[in-house]
């Protein structure tokens, strides 16, 4: 079991549950507005993982994030997974993100039994999590028990949905709990995770790292440099240098047919 956290860190977990923190989301238009989905996540967060609370909600509160609330419920679903994978010891981290309730659902029972009980609670938190945004992530109830066509009767159908902003906010909490309790465990960080929904892999939303490696896309002084990275998961991504959430995923041999990571230009 954790230590007690002192009085100041204990104060900052009941402000975490008390009010929520606002962090700006820009979309295409440039209009600005606050996202109650990166709100309930980071709350979530800092919430299981009290010691590290109010960098977790700096962290939010200086984002600038491109994504519309759904794109952002799907980022932190997978963040989640990823935490549970981490505690789980378990790889390959998951690749891709989690978009709808079938994958959902797949991920729900992913993990096999550990035995440490912090971890056991964790990962239980995450299946309810799963099994929560299986029936609610849309496009169908992911898992649902299939319907067979009667010979003299209508053809059975599915209606569509889509999770109503308060379920978002709700699954979007879980999430951050999740990856909150992984990090109160030291298996992930909390702050990278919060930092990547913004800045991290298109492919997976992982975390990404530079690598230091600049490379022109066309020939030396005709584009602007382009930095690289990799992201935990290992997908190697560049962006046009000095940019934030303009990664983009790139193939070994793109350029030149040589490997972009390994070769410098200016």
């Amino acid at each position: 079991m954790r230590d007690v956290a002192p009085a100041s860190q204990l104060d900052c977990r009941r402000r975490c549950l008390r009010t929520p923190w606002s962090a700006t989301v820009v979309y295409g238009g440039g209009v600005t507005t606050s996202s109650p989905v990166l709100d309930a996540f980071a709350a979530g967060a800092a919430d299981a993982d009290s010691d590290r609370g109010e960098a977790i909600h700096q962290e939010a509160e200086s984002s600038a994030v491109t994504l519309e609330e759904r794109e952002l419920l799907v980022r932190v679903l997978t963040a989640a997974s990823r935490a549970a994978s981490k505690m789980a010891k378990e790889k390959p981290l998951r690749s891709s993100l989690i978009s709808d309730g079938d994958e959902a659902f797949i991920e729900a029972n992913s993990f096999k039994p550990v035995s440490e009980p912090e971890v056991q609670r964790a990962l239980a938190s995450f299946g309810e999590l799963m099994n929560l945004a299986a029936g609610e992530l849309g496009p169908l109830p992911g898992g649902g028990v299939g319907q067979v066509k009667s010979p003299t009767g209508p053809t059975p159908t599915v209606e569509s949905i889509e999770p109503t902003p308060a379920m978002r906010d709700e699954l979007a909490g879980r999430a951050g709990r999740v990856v909150g309790m992984a990090g109160a465990l030291g298996a992930t960080d909390a702050v990278a995770e919060v930092r990547a929904l913004n800045d991290g892999c298109p492919v997976c939303g992982a975390p990404v790292t530079p690598a230091g490696g600049r490379h022109q896309q066309i020939a030396p002084g005709t584009e602007p440099a382009v930095e690289t990275g990799q992201c935990e998961v290992g997908h190697k991504l560049d962006r046009p240098e000095g940019t934030v959430g303009q990664w983009r995923a790139v193939d070994d041999d793109e350029l030149w047919g040589q490997d972009p990571f390994s070769s410098t230009i200016g």
